[in-house]
């Protein structure tokens, strides 16, 4: 079965906004990204709950907002067959052909990054 296993969220300041999310909610902090991301190319903070990821990506300073849902991410059992019938639902997928990890515009807005149970995110079982 195809799981939601991650969501990003976009901050300025990524340090209270994780600090929020550990106190408050429990969350537990799992590792710095190694990959840069995020709209000014910094690193991401993940923290989780084991179940699913969380990750605090970094936004520019000049963003019209402090804080905002950026994308979900989705483990799925089949990479290529989940690659073709997003290609034929007319989903922008932003790679030529699938790979453990790709990225897609569904529903023309709605960000997701898409991934196969051999790659997943920090500190979370795909199951």
């Amino acid at each position: 079965m195809n799981r939601i296993k991650h969501v990003a969220i976009c901050a300025k300041d990524q340090e209270s906004v994780a600090q929020f999310y550990e106190k408050v909610m429990g969350l537990k902090r799992v590792e710095r990204g190694e990959e840069e991301g995020g709209a000014m190319g910094g690193r991401s903070i993940f923290l989780t709950d084991g179940y699913i990821a969380l990750a605090i990506v970094p936004a520019g300073q000049q963003a019209e907002r402090d804080v905002w849902l950026d994308h979900i991410g989705f483990i799925v059992d089949d990479g290529q067959g989940m690659f073709e019938r997003l290609k034929q639902e007319d989903v922008a997928v932003y790679s030529d052909a699938p790979k453990p990890f790709y990225k897609v515009r569904a529903l023309k807005g709605v960000d997701m990054d898409i991934t196969t149970v051999s790659r997943g995110w920090p500190g979370i079982n795909a199951d």
